[in-house]
């Protein structure tokens, strides 16, 4: 299981449950795995297989133009490297959410 971990760059792996056949071998019934986006030139032809269809449209437009969206209710958006800032002083003073728009 560490070989994989380490050959397709995974952040996480999760196999659960594990089960028992009547021939007593032990086999994974389930199984998670979490990818390392910045090793995406490397894992081309896994990246390749991302199902997108339960992904906010949203997220998946920014992410090909390399961006990170992260959604929220409100009508304010910021952009850049001052994302941050502006999310804490909207909400500290006019009590509002603000949609986050930022590079990668």
């Amino acid at each position: 299981m560490w070989k994989l971990f380490q050959s397709v760059d995974a952040l996480q792996m999760e196999i659960n449950p594990f089960a028992e056949t009547d021939k007593g071998e032990v086999i994974s019934v389930d199984a998670k795995l979490q990818f390392d986006d910045n090793a995406q030139f490397r894992q081309s032809k896994i990246f390749s297989q991302e199902d997108v269809s339960e992904t906010d449209p949203r997220e998946v437009e920014a992410a090909r133009a390399r961006l990170n969206y992260i959604p929220m209710s409100g009508n304010i958006g910021c952009l850049g490297m001052y994302t941050a800032t502006c999310v804490l002083l909207f909400s500290l003073f006019f009590n509002t959410t603000v949609n986050s728009l930022s590079y990668l």
